[in-house]
């Protein structure tokens, strides 16, 4: 949650309720990082089953945008929009990969700004102004007593990369797609 843009979440929540959410094992969240998107996916719908909310616009960035297709594919009764933010999808026939240098970035234990421009902004100045405004505006989110959590562990990060591998690399994901 301390790497999504104070900005964006202030003016959200200025004309609705706003639920912030680390998944299990991930940033404030205790637990272990689940093994496949799907399983993240489903911590989602038990945490909003149990917190008795019925129904949610969904805001998923970067690997919470994985899990957030998830959700609404295989929980549909939750989700009532649905925006996806600096994320992808599966592959499909005709997916250029990344260049190797941006999956390096993304694999780090505790990428910089560097590293973050390189992986959420074009190469022109005025993108990498605008995500040098983000970068600076991520330490505003501050709550009395609460310490700030940007990135998982390396162990953890590894679990990711592993989840995220076998969902980018189900051809049958993508298809589904379509039915969101």
């Amino acid at each position: 949650m301390d790497l999504i843009d104070p900005l964006l979440l202030n003016s959200i929540a200025s004309t609705r309720s706003v639920l912030i959410f680390d998944n299990a094992g991930c940033g404030h969240s205790a637990g272990t990082i689940q093994a496949t998107i799907q399983e993240a996916g489903a911590t989602i719908a038990a945490f909003l089953s149990a917190i008795g909310v019925p129904k949610v616009d969904v805001i998923g960035f970067s690997m919470g945008g994985f899990t957030a297709q998830v959700l609404a594919l295989d929980y549909p009764q939750l989700v009532r929009k649905l925006v996806l933010a600096g994320t992808q999808s599966a592959y499909t026939d005709g997916f250029m990969p990344p260049d190797a240098s941006i999956m390096k970035a993304a694999s780090q234990p505790s990428p910089g700004e560097a590293n973050m421009l390189d992986l959420f902004f074009y190469a022109s100045e005025s993108s990498r102004a605008l995500g040098h405004a983000w970068w600076q505006r991520l330490s505003e989110r501050a709550i009395p007593g609460e310490q700030r959590t940007l990135f998982v562990d390396e162990a953890g990060g590894q679990m990711q990369n592993a989840a995220i591998g076998k969902f980018v690399s189900d051809a049958s994901f993508f298809a589904r797609i379509q039915d969101i």
